[in-house]
């Protein structure tokens, strides 16, 4: 990520593609502060969705990704594409602390000591707070930046261990998992020949192919895609021919399949031909 005043962008691990990034208002000014130089890349982990570019430096950019949850940014070491898949876990400094935690146990280490886990009783969580309560303590973890003492790192999360007695104070992040089944590419060959190809990319770019049976030019429109709350993968187009147009497809998925029976074009709805799309993974 690089956070400046006319480059503010996201780029994903193992893509050449960026896209413009949106922070929340509370961590534009920590975010700035990591940095010793302008325009200096960072690594983050980020949570939000993609949009539809703005005028202005935005709008060189396939889309621009709003970021509504931060797991960490820092400064300190910006290739950091290739580290292992962490689970949930809290941690801090003075002494070092580290516990990783899920439905059923927490995992509690320090150095130079055997690590120790306990069986969860209760797990309650909203927006703002998660909470582990185990028979020797709790765990609880609170939405609001947090700075690493030794690095120069901030995180969305801090956190508070309790263990016999002794509280431990720290950060948190979630799991850097990725979801990788939805990536590859989708297709269906209409009656009149026409095939349509639909690949959605891990770095979240997407690109719509139209291949003809008569020999003609394919036709190619690119874009985003991402996955919504409701389930439904949402794939937008956002030019076609060289024009800006931005065309938006819900598909619902159910298995290997994508389909949906409307497209919206520049915020109007429209019903597509036929039976609609119904687009198998290859």
């Amino acid at each position: 990520m690089i956070w400046g005043h006319e480059v503010r962008t996201l780029q994903p691990c193992g893509s050449e593609n960026a896209f413009w990034v949106q922070l929340p208002e509370a961590f534009k000014q920590p975010v700035s502060n990591l940095t010793s130089e302008p325009y200096q890349p960072m690594y983050a982990e980020v949570f939000g969705y993609l949009e539809p570019t703005a005028a202005g430096f935005a709008e060189q950019y396939p889309a621009q990704f709003v970021v509504t949850e931060v797991n960490m940014v820092t400064a300190e070491n910006p290739n950091r594409c290739e580290q292992p898949t962490r689970p949930d876990r809290a941690f801090g400094n003075e002494p070092f602390w580290n516990a990783t935690y899920d439905e059923q146990k927490v995992t509690f280490t320090q150095i130079g000591q055997e690590a120790q886990e306990f069986t969860v009783k209760e797990l309650e969580q909203d927006l703002t707070q998660t909470r582990v309560d185990y028979n020797s303590g709790s765990l609880t973890i609170d939405k609001q930046i947090c700075r690493d003492s030794m690095s120069d790192s901030l995180y969305g999360a801090s956190s508070s261990l309790e263990v016999n007695g002794k509280t431990f104070n720290g950060c948190s992040t979630l799991s850097n998992q990725a979801d990788q089944e939805l990536y590859g590419s989708y297709a269906q060959t209409q009656d009149d020949g026409t095939t349509i190809t639909l690949t959605l990319k891990p770095d979240h770019t997407s690109e719509t192919r139209y291949s003809y049976a008569d020999g003609s030019n394919d036709v190619t429109e690119n874009g985003y895609w991402q996955s919504l709350t409701n389930g439904k993968i949402e794939a937008t187009n956002v030019s076609y021919q060289g024009q800006k147009l931005i065309a938006t497809r819900e598909f619902e998925l159910e298995g290997n399949q994508l389909s949906t029976q409307n497209e919206t074009i520049n915020g109007n709805e429209y019903p597509l031909t036929g039976k609609g799309l119904v687009l198998d993974k290859q």
